[in-house]
């Protein structure tokens, strides 16, 4: 504790810990009396968000990590035998694990069906959520685009198929590959029509002249 006492023989309740804290966080303490427990505490987060604890025993510590009841996964675009499993987790986390393996990802690709089970980590392991895959909810989701910006985006699809199209992001001549994941020329048969307007013109010419002196990698950018 960073108050601690060599010469006490008796523990009053008063350690502090705020060696151990990470930013935005607190040691608490709270006395029962005589109680053995009590029957909730009310946890109240600075941006209003409130978390109740039932079952308080005493003499006990518990960890409590804004939004941890928020963690969970989702599922992404499926592709063979394997999805892409995405961890959601609240902001600020410094670390996960995957079946034992840490990474400093909260994606991974894996194998329908294979157990997977991990953890998510604060402030390096000092607070942690742990998380399973529970696989019966992709066999009963729903499919389709779940990306909110994207043209055909879904409210109610679960399980992202990797149907999503951005056609609002393509320009003049282009359209948006779900097969390339990026907007192509909409008549590739036809590379001199820049503008996709079906004609060779001076509309094309002005077009590319617009880009003359930039390097390949500004204009893709």
């Amino acid at each position: 504790a960073d108050n601690y006492n060599p010469e006490a023989t008796v523990d009053d309740g008063s350690c502090t810990y705020q060696v151990f804290c990470g930013p935005h966080s607190t040691t608490q303490f709270f006395g029962l009396g005589e109680s053995a427990g009590a029957d909730s505490l009310e946890v109240f987060w600075p941006d209003g968000m409130r978390l109740v604890l039932h079952d308080v025993a005493a003499d006990s510590a518990y960890h409590i990590v804004e939004g941890a009841e928020e963690v969970h996964v989702e599922f992404g675009p499926v592709s063979g035998d394997s999805v892409l499993l995405h961890v959601m987790a609240p902001p600020k986390w410094t670390g996960i694990e995957w079946n034992g393996m840490e990474s400093s990802e909260s994606f991974r690709w894996a194998v329908v069906g294979e157990p997977m089970s991990g953890r998510v980590l604060w402030f390096h392991g000092l607070f942690e959520v742990e998380f399973a895959v529970d696989w019966a909810l992709l066999e009963d989701g729903i499919s389709g685009c779940t990306v909110s910006v994207a043209d055909n985006y879904n409210p109610e699809a679960t399980v992202d198929d990797g149907s999503c199209t951005y056609q609002g992001f393509c320009g003049p001549g282009t359209v948006w590959s779900v097969a390339d994941e990026q907007c192509v020329l909409a008549d590739p048969t036809c590379p001199p029509d820049v503008n996709g307007d079906g004609l060779i013109g001076v509309a094309d010419i002005l077009e590319v002249l617009s880009y003359y002196g930039e390097s390949c990698s500004a204009v893709t950018d």
